[in-house]
C-alpha cells in the first residue's frame, strides 16, 4: 500500500514539483487547496496519478479535515503568498504574515485532532530569517535578523514547532532562492536580460542563497525517509555566489549581456521594504543537510543554470 503524503499549498510550483517527485517515488499524495479550479488546472492528470484534492480555508472543521487526510505518513506546509507578488505596503505585509501563520496554526490544530498522528511535519520556511548580513557565513546555528522577513520566518517556525507537542517529528526546511526555468525568480531575473537591459543589483556584493527545484524536492524526500532528522535544514545549495556573480553567471549561460547596475533606491521605488532583502543578501550554508549525508544533484550556479537553461 502507497503511503500518503498531505500538503498544504501545493498548488504553487514547489508543490507541483514535489507533488511530481513523490508519485514517483511511490507515494500517494493529497493537496489541500483552497481553489479546486487551480488545483484542476495545475494537476489535469490527478485522477489516474494519486493525487486527491481535498478543499480548505480558514473557517474548515478541524475534525473534518483530520478524516480527510488521516494515514498520512507526512504533512507537508507550503502555505503562504508569494513575497514578490506585489509591492511590499502594510497591508501587503499583513497578508504576507497571515497566509504563512494561519496557515500553520490551523495545520497543527487539525494534527492535535488525528487519532494517528503523522510521523512528521515538514514546514517551509526562509533564509530570510537571518536578515541581511552581507559576507557574514551562516548556518542554521546563526542568529536570526530584526527586520520584517526575518520576524515573519522566525513566528512562521515557531508556530510550526507546536506539533512537536503532539509527538510529530517537525522540520522547517529555510529555503533560499528556488531556481525553476519558468516558474518563480528565475523566470524573472531572466526577463531583463532578454531585452539586453539584465545587469546585478547595487552594490553586487550581496550573497545570493539558492536551490535547485530538483535539489529542494529531494530534500523534503529525505526528511520524509530520514527520520532522525528534526529542527532546522537549510535548504540551500553549498556554494551561494555574490548577486554580481549570479547576474554574469546567467548572462553566460542565455548568452546575453551583463552591463547594467541596479540601483538600490530604484528596487525600493518599485518593491518597497523588499528592496532591502535583494540588497542586504545572506550567504546560508546546509550545514545540517551536508552532515546527513544529503547528496545534491546541482551543488553549484553553473551546473544548475546550465541544466535549467541549456
Amino acid at each position: 500500500m502507497k503511503k500518503i503524503i498531505s500538503i498544504a499549498g501545493g498548488t504553487g510550483f514547489i508543490g507541483k514539483f514535489l507533488t511530481e517527485n513523490l508519485i514517483k517515488n511511490n507515494f500517494s499524495v493529497k493537496i489541500l487547496s483552497r481553489n479546486i479550479k487551480k488545483f484542476e488546472k495545475v494537476f489535469p492528470d490527478y485522477k489516474s496519478k494519486n493525487i486527491e484534492p481535498i478543499y480548505w480555508d480558514d473557517n474548515s472543521d478541524l475534525f473534518q479535515l483530520s478524516e480527510q487526510i488521516k494515514g498520512s505518513e507526512s504533512i507537508i506546509n507550503l502555505s503562504g503568498v508569494n513575497v514578490s507578488e506585489k509591492r511590499w505596503d502594510d497591508n501587503f505585509k499583513k497578508r504576507l504574515y497571515d497566509s504563512r501563520i494561519n496557515s500553520t496554526n490551523l495545520l497543527v490544530d487539525v494534527i492535535s485532532k488525528m487519532t494517528k498522528k503523522p510521523e512528521s511535519f515538514i514546514s517551509i520556511s526562509g533564509v530570510g530569517y537571518y536578515g541581511n548580513r552581507l559576507d557574514e557565513k551562516l548556518d542554521e546555528n546563526s542568529s536570526s535578523g530584526n527586520d520584517f522577513l526575518a520576524m515573519l520566518v522566525k513566528d512562521w517556525e515557531k508556530a510550526s514547532h507546536k506539533a512537536n507537542e503532539f509527538g510529530v517529528r517537525t522540520v522547517n526546511l529555510r529555503t533560499g532562492i528556488v531556481l525553476e526555468k519558468n516558474n518563480g525568480a528565475l523566470k524573472e531575473l531572466i526577463r531583463p536580460f532578454k531585452f539586453f537591459a539584465g545587469g546585478y543589483i547595487s552594490p553586487g556584493t550581496q550573497y545570493m542563497s539558492f536551490i535547485h527545484i530538483d535539489d529542494l524536492t529531494d530534500m523534503f524526500l529525505f526528511c520524509i525517509e530520514n527520520k532522525n532528522i528534526s529542527g532546522v535544514l537549510n535548504a540551500v545549495s553549498p556554494e551561494p555566489v555574490t548577486n554580481k556573480e549570479f547576474s554574469k553567471s546567467l548572462a553566460k549561460a542565455i548568452n546575453k549581456p551583463c552591463i547594467f547596475i541596479i540601483p538600490g533606491f530604484a528596487l525600493k521605488i518599485l518593491v518597497g521594504e523588499f528592496a532591502d532583502s535583494l540588497t542586504g543578501g545572506q550567504r546560508v550554508y546546509p550545514t545540517a543537510a551536508m552532515k546527513n549525508n544529503f547528496k545534491f544533484r546541482f551543488p553549484e550556479l553553473k551546473s544548475a543554470l546550465n541544466n535549467l537553461l541549456k
